[in-house]
């Protein structure tokens, strides 16, 4: 964990920064890929999953997906592009997920929804 405070404090991110221990979260999410982002909104619900930037070298991105769907929700609209291809490093697996009470994604399609929403469940 020292690993991960230092880089975040050499980087001078301005968020938190956690360590995914044994994958428990990856798994429940489904990311593949380091830079997979998930958006959750107050309804528990994942209105984004993709990528950071649609490039991995800044001086060439264009559309910053995550700032976009992150100001979407926050604004009570609906994200234009609820998911995008990431780009990165593949996660390798320490384990197969089996802890219980950590958070799993399920499909929901609400009354009336013309979209496919994921939805954070707890078991």
């Amino acid at each position: 964990m020292d690993e991960v405070r230092e880089y975040a404090r050499t980087a001078e991110f301005d968020f938190a920064v956690y360590k995914d221990i044994g994958n428990v979260m990856a798994d429940r999410f489904g990311a593949q890929l380091t830079t997979d982002t998930f958006v959750i909104d107050t309804s528990r619900v994942l209105p984004y999953h993709g990528y950071l930037e649609d490039s991995p070298n800044e001086t060439r991105a264009k559309t910053q997906g995550l700032r976009r769907a992150i100001e979407a929700v926050l604004e009570g609209r609906l994200v234009a592009m609820p998911e995008g291809k990431a780009m990165g490093c593949g996660i390798r697996r320490v384990k197969p997920c089996q802890a219980s009470g950590y958070p799993r994604l399920r499909i929901a399609r609400p009354t009336g929804a013309s979209r496919v929403e994921w939805v954070l469940d707890y078991e």
